[in-house]
């Protein structure tokens, strides 16, 4: 609480001083907080972000600066260390991830009380009215997801599903995507998982021991936790059919291993891209999008585009 009242004493004390100097020069300061600053897809929005950023200011002849406060470990730890930063920075807009919509309500709702612009991607948080709030349709990732599949699995055969232990809403839209087209019928099990590589992997070894019947002829992973490191998995490769959404470039290893058969893929430098435009369009030229909602559209990655998609990941990170 204390902090909260501190932040407010800030922004009441250079609020006058922020605004005339941003209609004086045409100035604004935008900050990114990701998942963290090692999330591959995070870095891919930042990319989109700065990339469209340049091509606005020299446009436009206006000045926009963009910082990264995502946590690093070192001296941001959380996102609610990275809002601080954020309103210490005299920034005039935050695009933020949300991973935890409880820690950070208060101070956005501070944020958003001193006419600051917030933008959320992927996540958002429902009492929190954000200037837009830009998504893929996850569901229908999942769809995309199970109809992959089907192209590789034999007659009868099952799936295995895995999933976040404590799925955000995106998880729970892609498992009844997949669901929808697969019916309870072809599913074997649905796995639940840390979202990281071990524990993912760990989650996916002990399934295939416990099958045993073998009744599992395929994986739909609902993000590629199990794909981020070795390709240690219990089978050889071309044997069993993978299909996960990919958040990671790391992953397309296991498609080189013949262990993935396809991924679906959201467009994130796309997020990042239209977030910095609504938000310049909002700052410089007073326009408010019509709608709260963006939702863009998944595709698929396969052998017929899959070196397109290594090439622009190979951008967004270098």
């Amino acid at each position: 609480m204390k902090q909260l009242f501190l932040i407010g004493l800030f922004i009441i004390s250079t609020s006058i001083g922020w605004t005339q100097n941003n209609e004086l020069l045409g100035a604004y300061k935008v900050i990114f907080i990701g998942e963290n600053n090692e999330s591959a897809k995070h870095r891919a929005v930042l990319s989109g972000i700065t990339e469209t950023a340049k091509a606005l200011a020299k446009t436009n002849s206006i000045d926009i600066e963009i910082l990264e406060y995502s946590p690093n470990n070192v001296s941001i730890h959380s996102q609610s260390d990275a809002l601080l930063e954020s309103f210490l920075s005299n920034a005039d807009a935050i695009i933020i991830s949300p991973t935890d919509s409880n820690e950070l309500r208060k101070t956005l709702a501070l944020y958003k009380g001193y006419k600051k612009e917030v933008l959320f991607i992927e996540e958002s948080i429902e009492s929190i009215e954000a200037l837009l709030n830009i998504s893929t349709d996850e569901h229908k990732a999942g769809e995309m997801a199970a109809h992959a599949m089907l192209k590789h699995l034999p007659t009868r055969a099952r799936v295995a599903i895995l999933t976040t232990e404590k799925p955000a809403d995106r998880f729970k839209q892609r498992l009844n995507g997949v669901k929808t087209v697969l019916g309870y019928k072809r599913i074997e099990t649905i796995v639940y998982t840390e979202p990281n590589y071990k524990s993912a992997l760990a989650k996916v070894h002990e399934t295939m021991e416990a099958d045993e019947n073998r009744s599992i002829k395929a994986w739909i992973f609902l993000e590629d936790w199990a794909l981020q490191g070795a390709s240690n998995f219990p089978w050889e490769p071309n044997t069993l059919a993978v299909v996960s959404i990919v958040s990671s470039p790391i992953s397309y290893l296991s498609y080189d291993l013949n262990y993935v058969s396809a991924f679906v893929q959201h467009p994130y430098f796309q997020w990042g891209a239209t977030a910095i435009q609504t938000l310049i369009n909002k700052l410089y030229k007073g326009e408010t999008p019509e709608l709260k909602t963006f939702k863009t559209e998944p595709f698929i990655v396969n052998w017929e585009n899959i070196h397109l998609h290594r090439q622009a990941w190979d951008a967004w990170l270098n």
